[in-house]
């Protein structure tokens, strides 16, 4: 067990250097556990000044962020927001960094509200302390939130009012940053944007010539630069340049991922802002070929981004939105068979998890599962979807639910040694899947059947399941099973992958076909207690035919 700070950070940088995928290493379980003791501040009260142990939570949010545990990354940054707002009630001083940091860290996260409340804070500390530097630090990172939530207006006055303050010490980072957000504010008002191009350009110089061109961040401003030459390009219709421009921003992305990773923050808003100057290019004045490319893109921009970020994340909500748009704008260019809004791996099964929490929360009219047991959506003691499955029956969505028989083919599995048939059916009945599965799902169900009359129906299917199937009125979600033996179908996370894909998507169309015919050959549950014994004389059956060793 992880008992200090110190050493979740010491955990997380071996974590982060393992080999050879830092998101299989067995640590992350561990490491998950301290993060939700600290949420819960079970962990213990860490000793020391509060400047450092709040350095501390970044570093390890960043660390976590690396390992791509945003959600636990997230929880760790709130938890140092608790720490400073102590801090603050008590006039400690120094602390104004700190709260800058993360207000930054918020954002980055998506958070742009709470993000935004952390840069104030930090501007009034800054304030209290006389510290000029942060001041400009704070008001240049509120610029750049506003200007995330199309607040023009005040990303505008948040980047005068920083011009206006002496500098203490000269800061070349924080200048681009300044010319970057004055450009992309000419951008969205379509004035001035020559000399915004100007400023940026000569700054951005001063940059690379100061820290090399083979700089992280030198590779970060050029490709500021080329998306910048795009916008003036494209506003003034001159075609040759705007073509250079996506060269350079093409060439900016590549480097950004090979230095960086893929993953990185900056590598993914690199790819975000290629994917979409690459869709308007497209659209207008893209060819065929030039269209299917733009829509390939978008794709890849918008798995990254859900991957990396997570689904509810500005900048994967904008491409996953930028996707849909262009998927029904060159629909004839789209097979069906290309309608996947996102996929998800082993280690994204808490943004899986997120993603069908959401579908289930904003549906208002039906729910169609198909799963081997059901026990992630109705049992309470798993702690996943049952809340939001009591949401949606609170709001009159009517559920249909479809498990697997026990009693199936897939009881062989239980017959490891060639036993006698009624043993092997012994042991199913005491197998954790039939004790801590079916049989609670199927009392769930009744007692939730008993709250929520007419709204919620489940059927047993004697058909083994190849995987489990949700679909709400817009989105549907598959996750097919590599396991043949039920004991390894429940009771745990992500094993293989999930994909997730919208109404008019062809894996949609097959959800539904699947569904409606293993509905109609289903039994009701009072059938299949009637029957349940005929069930398991036939698997008794089975199981005495002789079987090749």
């Amino acid at each position: 067990m992880i008992d200090t700070l110190e050493e979740a950070i010491e955990l997380a940088e071996k974590a982060l250097g393992g080999d050879p995928s830092p998101w299989q290493s067995p640590d992350r379980r561990k490491l998950s556990r301290y993060v939700t003791r600290l949420e819960h501040e079970q962990a213990a009260e860490e000793r020391g000044e509060t400047g450092e142990i709040v350095d501390q939570l970044h570093r390890f949010a960043e660390l976590l962020t690396d390992l791509e545990m945003r959600e636990a990354s997230l929880t760790v940054v709130r938890a140092s927001i608790r720490r400073l707002e102590r801090a603050t009630a008590y006039e400690e001083r120094t602390i104004a960094e700190r709260w800058n940091q993360a207000g930054v860290l918020l954002a980055d996260h998506g958070e742009l509200d709470e993000g935004r409340m952390a840069l104030w804070y930090a501007l009034t500390c800054a304030r209290r302390e006389a510290d000029q530097d942060l001041q400009v630090r704070a008001m240049v990172n509120l610029s750049a939130v506003a200007l995330a939530q199309d607040d023009t207006t005040s990303a505008r006055r948040w980047i005068r009012d920083a011009s206006e303050l002496p500098r203490e010490t000269a800061d070349l980072e924080r200048e681009v940053l300044i010319a970057s957000l004055r450009m992309a504010i000419a951008v969205r008002g379509n004035t001035a944007l020559e000399p915004a191009l100007r400023e940026l350009e000569k700054v951005s110089k001063r940059f690379v010539n100061a820290y090399g061109a083979d700089h992280p961040q030198s590779l970060v401003v050029r490709a500021s630069m080329a998306v910048a030459r795009y916008e003036v390009a494209d506003a003034f219709g001159d075609r040759v340049r705007a073509g250079k421009a996506i060269d350079e921003l093409e060439l900016a992305t590549q480097f950004l991922s090979a230095t960086l990773g893929a993953h990185h923050p900056q590598s993914l808003t690199a790819l975000a802002n290629l994917s979409d100057i690459e869709y308007r290019e497209a659209r207008a004045h893209g060819t065929t070929e030039r269209q299917r490319g733009a829509l390939d893109l978008l794709g890849f921009a918008s798995q990254h981004s859900s991957a990396s970020l997570g689904g509810g994340h500005p900048q994967s909500l904008i491409a996953l939105n930028n996707l849909r748009g262009a998927r029904k704008e060159f629909a004839s260019l789209v097979s069906d068979h290309e309608h996947i809004d996102r996929t998800y791996r082993p280690h994204e099964n808490d943004l899986r998890n997120r993603a069908k929490k959401a579908a289930l929360e904003n549906e208002g009219e039906r729910v169609r599962l198909i799963a081997h047991a059901g026990a992630s959506f109705f049992l309470n003691s798993l702690q996943r979807f049952l809340p939001s499955v009591i949401q949606a029956l609170e709001n009159k969505v009517r559920f249909f639910v479809i498990i697997s028989n026990p009693w199936n083919s897939i009881g062989l599995f239980a017959d490891e040694d060639g036993a006698d048939p009624d043993q092997v059916i012994a042991r199913i009945e005491s197998s954790r899947y039939y004790r801590e599965a079916f049989r609670p799902v199927i009392a769930a169900y009744e007692t939730l059947q008993e709250q929520y009359p007419g709204q919620i129906e489940f059927r047993v299917t004697s058909l083994d399941i190849p995987g489990t199937t949700l679909l709400t009125s817009s989105v549907g979600f598959y996750e097919p099973y590599m396991l043949a033996d039920p004991e390894g179908r429940t009771g745990h996370g992500l094993l293989t992958f999930e994909i997730e894909f919208d109404q008019h998507s062809l894996y949609y169309a097959i959800g539904e076909r699947s569904f409606t015919r293993l509905w109609k050959g289903s039994s009701s549950v009072e059938q299949f207690r009637e029957h349940e014994e005929h069930y398991k004389r036939n698997l008794r059956d089975l199981l005495s035919i002789p079987r090749a060793s």
